[in-house]
């Protein structure tokens, strides 16, 4: 399975056409000479030289160890990482095929570096039959894609005849390069182990994460700061008049930042969660070795098993309780969100008012408005009919008054009177005709309003109640009784007193005959419903 993987991934890697520069670290333990460390650069040409000065793992190879017995080793290789997606490597392909081959590394080391969510894996190669060689341990880590934590990936071999650990390491930064050097130079006493490095990876990793959390705590801190509805621990000692008004906050800003660090908690969890598995891994695996190599110092192998074992509980418990304090970060940042909801739900209430108190403003102007417009729509009303005569009587076709040689001089007609005559009865008649439509447009204003708020529910519930379609004609039918019987009274009212009544007498008659039509098709249809 590993196998066509791997074709497929060496093909989607990017690596470097000419090679590049990669770092390494060598620690030798021997009999009888002092423990040393080795840092240096390669490039491509020098990395298959530095693999093959080395490939007999034996003390005799080593041209400065010919006197010494070689007791342990470990082998660190450094390979920066060129590029996110694909996975990129700053060595050229035939020579990380070449670090895989010398080294018998696991052959799910490049599957391994394209996992996002980490992975890890133990393997035991079994010696060949006859041979004298115990089994070789290989294993794999990959540790969570995290930028803040560290997202590097190891692969090793253990060969138990040598006591050398051989381990290709990928995507670690300088200063995580330098404190992994400065931790593997501070544990001469655990070379000999093959989980040394893995554990060094480990606890590198829990302090990038304890310190991302703590950032991301700093960050919970200032927002509860921020919003000042929190007083509990150091916001306790806050001065009240520097904790900033509700209105003067960024209120989109604040809850960016809150779903933010959210997000960034949940994703902090995952790798909570796998660092406490892999601790789980890592103690499976010592015991692991301890029972496929028990031949080399039993006693000496059982105290350095013990001192890891140890190292790793220590950091699975701080793992625990990172874990814990993730998730507490992450109510308090729901916490939080829920008050930002409620200012500005609150924000929104003020405006609201504010908007109804200016709302209420304007109808009151519009109302004295149109108090104003029917004041003259009113007084044009009455004056209207009286200069209607004024102008009719002014024609030259009446002739109040007579010539000079018939009447008498006159500064007031004695036909005055017929001016008051007609033109109360005719204002009044205009007056009482415009309160008869206006209580009419009212009367039709509030049938409308009705209407819109029973919403016509009858069809529909006539429909969904199972109703036949003889029921909701009949409904149908109803309502237009309904409105005939109002035209009815409109009629007897005296609104229309001829045309009115004609057509009323029309549309009855034409409904009495849509009636009896659909009375007569409805028998029709049960009749022949019942005929089949």
């Amino acid at each position: 399975m590993h196998r066509a993987r791997r074709a497929e991934l060496l093909d989607y890697a990017t690596f470097k056409r000419y090679g590049g520069h990669v770092s390494f670290v060598e620690a030798w333990q021997s009999l009888g000479a002092e423990d040393r460390v080795e840092e240096g650069r390669l490039s491509d040409s020098s990395i298959e030289q530095w693999l093959s000065r080395n490939d007999n793992e034996t003390p005799k190879a080593e041209p400065d160890r010919e006197s010494s017995e070689t007791r342990a080793g470990v082998r660190l290789l450094f390979c920066p990482r060129t590029s996110y997606i694909p996975v990129g490597f700053a060595v050229s392909k035939e020579i990380f095929e070449k670090i895989e081959d010398a080294w018998r590394l696991p052959l799910s080391t490049l599957e391994a570096t394209f996992n996002y969510t980490g992975v890890f894996a133990q393997y035991f190669t079994l010696a060949p039959e006859g041979s004298n060689q115990e089994d070789r341990l290989g294993l794999v880590l990959k540790f969570p894609q995290s930028f803040h934590a560290g997202s590097y990936m190891i692969a090793l071999s253990y060969d138990p005849n040598s006591r050398v650990t051989k381990a290709f390491l990928h995507a670690a930064s300088k200063s995580e390069r330098e404190r992994i050097s400065a931790s593997l130079n501070a544990s001469s006493s655990l070379w000999q182990h093959p989980l040394l490095v893995p554990v060094i990876l480990f606890e590198n990793h829990l302090q990038n994460a304890e310190r991302y959390l703590l950032a991301l705590s700093d960050k919970v801190t200032d927002m509860e700061a921020d919003t000042g509805y929190v007083v509990a621990g150091r916001l306790a000692l806050t001065d009240p008049s520097a904790i900033p008004k509700w209105n003067k906050l960024d209120l989109e800003g604040l809850t960016r930042r809150l779903h933010s660090c959210l997000a960034e908690l949940v994703f902090l969890d995952h790798v909570s969660h796998f660092r406490r598995e892999c601790a789980g891994f890592l103690l499976k695996t010592i015991k692991d070795v301890q029972r496929h190599f028990p031949a080399h110092g039993r006693r000496e192998r059982a105290w350095e098993a013990r001192e890891l074992a140890q190292s790793i509980g220590f950091m699975s418990s701080a793992s625990d309780t990172m874990w814990y304090q993730s998730q507490c970060l992450q109510k308090r940042v729901q916490s939080q969100i829920g008050v930002t909801y409620s200012m500005i739900a609150q924000n929104d209430s003020r405006l609201n008012q504010s908007i109804a108190s200016d709302s209420a403003q304007i109808a009151s102007a519009s109302k004295r408005d149109s108090s104003a417009m029917k004041t003259v729509a009113l007084i044009t009303a009455i004056f209207l009919p009286g200069t209607f005569v004024a102008t009719f009587f002014s024609m030259s076709m009446f002739e109040w008054q007579g010539t000079l040689e018939q009447s008498e001089r006159r500064m007031v007609s004695p036909y005055l009177w017929i001016y008051f005559v007609v033109t109360i009865p005719f204002t009044l008649m205009v007056i009482f005709t415009w309160r008869f439509w206006w209580r009419h447009e009212e009367q039709t204003y509030q049938d409308e309003v009705r209407k819109s708020q029973r919403g016509d529910s009858s069809p529909s519930d006539a429909v969904e109640s199972g109703s036949s379609g003889n029921d909701l004609g009949q409904m149908n039918r109803s309502r237009r009784e309904t409105i005939l019987s109002n035209m009815t009274d409109e009629a007897g009212a005296g609104t229309d007193t001829g045309g009115m009544s004609r057509r009323l007498r029309r549309a009855m008659t034409r409904t009495h005959s849509i009636k009896d039509g659909r009375r007569e098709n409805s028998e029709h249809h049960g009749a022949c419903v019942e005929m089949a």
